[in-house]
């Protein structure tokens, strides 16, 4: 189950090995994944420009591209993870695929469908990263309120990247 550190993982390898690759084309068509864009929006607004940085804040991932264009937003969902320069899915497991100029491509694996790709995605409703957050402001956002502990440390505008599985 991707949470803050699968996020980062991802995040990582995506500063290694996507920057600085143009996009030829994405496949965008899956319009569960792509909600609530249709099929080719992302393609167009994509195709051609630079993947130039990569960002993470809790679970969301986000990718600016070149000349102020637009960004792209993952989340991994439940069971995503992302597959840089592999050999698509055997069992039809990538979602959201960008193919790059040079023949490499980024994809969103994930074997349940529950990833996202959006096109500038809203991570202002996120609360403080929980990889930075101090003793004082955890505190502060989570330590306080009538929901149970649990309820309050899984909730993304209070605290973003815990999850399930690190809220045990």
């Amino acid at each position: 189950m991707p949470e803050l550190p699968e996020a980062e993982r991802a995040r990582q390898a995506i500063e290694r090995r996507a920057l600085h690759r143009r996009i030829a084309a994405v496949d965008d068509r899956d319009t569960y994944v792509s909600r609530p864009h249709a099929p080719g929006e992302i393609e167009s607004a994509l195709r051609g420009r630079e993947l130039v940085a990569a960002h993470r804040k809790g679970k969301s991932l986000w990718m600016e591209t070149d000349d102020d264009g637009p960004v792209l937003g993952l989340h991994l969902g439940m069971a995503g993870g992302i597959a840089i320069d592999q050999e698509p899915s055997p069992r039809g497991w990538d979602r959201f695929t960008l193919e790059f100029e040079d023949g490499g491509r980024l994809a969103l694996r994930d074997r349940r469908r529950l990833g996202r790709a959006v096109l500038e995605p809203r991570i202002d409703r996120l609360g403080p990263d929980a990889e930075d957050i101090t003793r004082k402001q955890f505190r502060e956002r989570v330590g306080y309120g009538r929901a149970p502990v649990k309820a309050r440390l899984m909730d993304q505008s209070v605290l973003a990247g815990i999850g399930n599985l690190l809220a045990e």
